[in-house]
């Protein structure tokens, strides 16, 4: 095994450790987490989001890991999204609680896992027929605009880039200069 596998087994063991001990394997808490009656799963996750997102971004300026980003596109969030929301409220189980649930014996969560590596082994079938349709519905682009002091490049998705960075973008005429600078910076 090599040193990332180590490193992924024992964060994955971590991350189910944490599931388990704070009860959100329970079908009862997912299930109402979905009827908006109990926040605990939320909470979980938004915590978890938070210091993964901040753990990413350090890791990335001190420059141990590097970011590859991905196009923004909508159909692909919608179809996906909409796909695991179901999954989700068939069974009572994402992914990472399925495989709690069945790391504490409930059998009912193989039902959850089959599901995924049916999808899974769906998607893949299907791959290039998604390419062709699914994929290319509202294709935003890549929406990274702010890493370390470049603003948007100059294109159709400026303003909306300007609006989820929160960040004003620089008169044109300074664009090129700063880019200029940040990438004598950092490259």
């Amino acid at each position: 095994m090599s040193a990332e596998q180590i490193l992924g087994l024992a964060t994955g063991l971590v991350f189910g450790f944490l599931l388990q001990r704070g009860g959100l394997i329970r079908f009862e808490k997912q299930v109402g987490m979905l009827l908006l009656r109990d926040f605990t799963v939320l909470k979980f996750m938004l915590s978890a989001i938070v210091v993964g997102m901040v753990g990413i971004i350090l890791l990335s300026h001190i420059g141990l890991i590097s970011l590859a980003h991905r196009p923004l596109n909508m159909g692909s969030l919608i179809v996906g999204g909409s796909l695991f929301g179901i999954g989700w409220a068939l069974t009572g189980l994402c992914p990472g609680t399925s495989m709690g649930a069945l790391g504490e014996g409930r059998l009912h969560a193989l039902f959850s896992i089959g599901g995924m590596l049916a999808g899974a082994m769906l998607f893949s079938r299907s791959f290039d027929f998604l390419q062709g349709t699914v994929m290319t519905w509202g294709n935003l682009g890549s929406l990274w605009c702010c890493r370390r002091n470049r603003h948007h490049k100059p294109g159709r998705h400026a303003r909306s880039c300007r609006s989820l960075c929160a960040v004003p973008a620089p008169p044109r005429k300074t664009r090129n200069v700063i880019d200029k600078r940040a990438s004598m910076r950092y490259n």
